[in-house]
């Protein structure tokens, strides 16, 4: 009985030891090694002389670039993004419903802000990974001169990436337009969402195939 007991004690000893001193290298590998978390940001670049008709072609279905569409009220409030952008992140939540599927942009606190992008040519960013949500970023020159449907798409684009995990998607259709509206804006295809595509494009980017969760 003594024996056993010595054994017992010397087994929970040891086990003792090795715990310490597992939480001890655990320490200094933390210290020393500090892993890393990816983070992606991925990027829309719009080159102005492609993309002036994406600018301005949808005036009839506007008016002035500041005008939302008829009848759209704002009922939702997204407090971790600019006020500016919650027409837009509401109208992405009513037409991921419409295609099926729930979206609750607040409980993802997913980042929005307009503010100037130095890099030539890109509109729009998305930054996600790791333990942080997701945060886009609106180049705010081409927020001061586009239309509804325009930052519609770019906002889209963005969430496409911070909230459906989309990549891009290249291609285009046998008129020129783009096939979807997550292209990175690096091939020549032509952007021609507005009210009346916009269903075309809204399937695209929902669709079951193209989610990444």
């Amino acid at each position: 009985m003594t024996l056993f007991n010595g054994l017992s004690l010397l087994k929970y000893k040891t086990q003792s030891f090795l715990k310490k001193k597992f939480i001890v290298v655990f320490i200094l590998f933390l210290t020393f090694f500090k892993p890393t978390v990816t983070m992606n940001t991925l990027k829309l670049k719009i080159f102005i002389a492609l993309t002036a008709v994406a600018l301005v072609s949808c005036q009839d279905d506007l008016g002035l670039a500041s005008t939302l569409p008829d009848g759209m009220e704002i009922n939702n409030s997204f407090p971790a993004v600019e006020n500016a952008l919650w027409p837009y992140f509401q109208s992405f939540e009513k037409a991921a419903l419409e295609q099926g599927l729930v979206v609750d942009l607040v409980a993802q606190n997913i980042k929005g802000s307009i503010m100037p992008i130095d890099e030539a040519n890109v509109v729009g960013s998305c930054t996600y990974g790791g333990f942080s949500p997701g945060e886009i970023v609106i180049d705010q020159q081409f927020w001061s001169r586009a239309n509804y449907y325009a930052k519609e798409m770019v906002v889209f684009h963005e969430l496409g990436h911070c909230f459906l995990f989309r990549d891009h998607l290249e291609g285009k259709r046998p008129n020129g337009s783009c096939i979807s509206i997550m292209r990175s804006g690096l091939e020549q295809c032509r952007d021609i969402y507005s009210s009346t595509t916009k269903d075309y494009y809204v399937q695209e980017l929902f669709s079951v195939n193209n989610r990444s969760f």
